[in-house]
């Protein structure tokens, strides 16, 4: 049995070790795949122009996730691993990778960040893929970054899949906090599948997803946080607990062991094994994984999260809507801009590129522009809406108000 184990996003701001609870451990694993959410550097860099938090992981925490997370691969294809730039991809590529942790998915250009990572794990040659959607930091041309996702990526699956044994595909999108992918989201990775690949790793939304076979092949739509330092993640339980899925790839076709896993603590992180086995029929599995097959309620859930997040994040912040705050909020700021303009102009033209680089990241990101979207098409008349008591009861069950406002 040649066993692949799944985990979630590993983003160990705050951290410089962390402890793994006895109950529930699995080491027996050839393959660990992960994603490695923030640069692991040294404090001092220049953080990099965008919109949002600088995360920074101690170096010192990469010899604890080599020994916690056996036979490691990170993903770095994420929207913070570029946030101190090539100084802190080259330091972290050199601090993870000297801790014999393997990485894939980021570069010194292009070609680079899209090459895949080959491995040969008993008896079966692997290829791994990742690249995330398109944010902050992407690899160009002679430029170091992180590998987008991109239209040919089923291209470079099938290319590869006549390489190797199998091939698994890492890829950082989605909804945040949404406990489903969006409809287009689920095509995106069943494309993936339909392309050759055997596993698609998805990850980004910070709770647990569900997971589906489809084709020749399963998808795991997000295993939520795997590690975060407790004190400083904000958030409802369920942004502190993830899945971690144990593939045997010797027989692919069969289904995943699943454990539960929560981290506790305060000014140290401890994951603990609350659910050694998950069963399929278990309540949580059964809300998370019984929308993939349903792409009319599937389509009415992220209509729900759609529109909760217009309203507690999008609706004031991109002034798209007309609300009492926004007039106010408005006014205020014309004040301020003036006032900058005239006597502060190096500060005002900083902020005005703040703002753009904030619209960027809206509407870059093909996850980012479909919120929106989907939202105003409801609003508006565009879209049907698709939502329904069930979809309402569902939400109010597993998108708890607490996870907006976080």
């Amino acid at each position: 049995m040649t066993t692949l184990t799944l985990v979630g996003d590993l983003a160990p701001v705050g951290l410089s070790r962390f402890a793994i609870a006895d109950h529930g451990r699995q080491t027996n694993t050839a393959l660990t795949l992960a994603n490695l959410e923030v640069p692991l550097c040294a404090p001092g860099l220049s953080p990099a122009p965008k919109a949002g938090p600088h995360l920074r992981g101690e170096p010192a925490i990469a010899r604890e996730l080599a020994a916690g997370f056996p036979s490691l691969v990170a993903s770095l294809a994420n929207n913070h691993l570029m946030d101190f730039g090539a100084a802190g991809l080259a330091e972290t590529q050199a601090t993870i990778r000297a801790a014999g942790v393997r990485t894939v998915g980021a570069g010194r250009d292009a070609a680079e960040a899209a090459a895949p990572l080959m491995m040969q794990l008993p008896g079966l040659r692997v290829g791994i893929l990742a690249a995330t959607d398109r944010w902050f930091g992407l690899a160009a041309t002679g430029q170091p970054g992180v590998n987008p996702l991109a239209p040919d990526l089923p291209h470079r699956i099938r290319q590869l899949r006549s390489e190797v044994d199998l091939v698994i595909a890492s890829v950082h999108g989605g909804g945040e906090v949404s406990p489903w992918p969006s409809p287009r989201w689920q095509q995106t990775l069943r494309a993936l599948i339909d392309a050759g690949a055997t596993l698609v790793h998805a990850h980004h939304p910070h709770v647990p997803l569900g997971w589906e076979r489809h084709g020749a092949g399963w998808i795991c739509y997000g295993l939520g946080n795997t590690l975060v330092q407790p004190a400083l993640w904000a958030g409802p339980a369920t942004t502190r607990r993830s899945w971690r899925l144990q593939f045997d790839l010797e027989n692919p076709g069969q289904a995943p062991a699943v454990s539960e896993w929560e981290i506790r603590g305060s000014a140290a992180a401890e994951l603990a094994c609350l659910r050694p086995v998950v069963t399929a029929e278990s309540e949580d599995v059964v809300a998370l994984n019984g929308p993939l097959a349903d792409a009319g309620l599937l389509e009415g859930l992220h209509q729900e999260y759609a529109l909760r997040l217009w309203e507690a994040f999008y609706a004031d912040r991109v002034n798209l809507a007309d609300t009492g705050y926004r007039r106010g909020r408005l006014a205020a700021r014309l004040g301020r801009d003036l006032a900058l303009a005239v006597f502060q102009p190096a500060r005002w033209r900083a902020l005005l590129r703040q703002r753009g680089l904030f619209h960027y990241h809206l509407f870059s990101a093909a996850t980012h522009a479909e919120e929106i979207a989907t939202a105003l098409g409801v609003l508006h008349g565009e879209q049907p809406d698709r939502r329904t008591a069930r979809t309402r009861a569902l939400a109010e069950r597993w998108m708890p108000a607490a996870l907006f406002a976080a």
